[in-house]
């Protein structure tokens, strides 16, 4: 039973872009700490992977309804079965591909991505993401973005953004 499992998570690495690797777990908790307290709305983790970082972010933040989207198949089955074991009523696991998942209305968006999917994903976050968005990327900077904060904890940085983001300078570009 392993040998296919691990098969068919390595097969959907190669579809993805990335192993479902869990997030670092000391950065879960300046994850979740970066989020203001009291904030409601619709929270979002993209590739959700094994749904420790989206469940952490539900049991702190009653307020908000956390949506973990998750493309590969065996990660997103053992996410909803930690769902199962530890019922929230504010978490929620989707499986699918979140470049093509409505975000329109979501408060916070959570991501551990590489930095080619963080640059692939970048538009689509500008064009679709409200004023005011809070967006959080564990361990790399989302490119030609400027952080509003950067925390390293353990050796990993996360860093936040508010959208619109402010954008870095192009390489090259003169400074005044």
């Amino acid at each position: 039973v392993a040998v296919p499992l691990l098969l068919l998570v390595g097969a959907f690495a190669l579809v993805t872009g990335a192993p479902p690797m869990p997030s670092p777990g000391v950065t879960v908790e300046p994850i979740v700490g970066s989020i203001p307290e009291g904030t409601r709305g619709r929270a979002l983790e993209l590739g959700s992977g094994w749904g420790q970082l989206a469940l952490a972010m539900a049991r702190r933040h009653p307020g908000l309804m956390v949506e973990g989207v998750e493309l590969s198949p065996v990660p997103y089955i053992f996410s909803r079965a930690v769902a199962l074991l530890s019922p929230l009523p504010n978490l929620l696991f989707k499986f699918g591909n979140f470049h093509n998942h409505d975000m329109a209305d979501a408060r916070v968006v959570v991501c551990y991505l590489s930095p080619g999917n963080l640059g692939r994903l970048a538009p689509k976050l500008e064009a679709s993401l409200p004023r005011g968005c809070l967006v959080v990327s564990n361990t790399f900077n989302v490119p030609g973005w400027k952080p509003k904060s950067e925390l390293v904890e353990g050796g990993y940085p996360v860093y936040t953004y508010t959208m619109p983001p402010e954008k870095l300078p192009a390489r090259g570009a003169k400074k005044d």
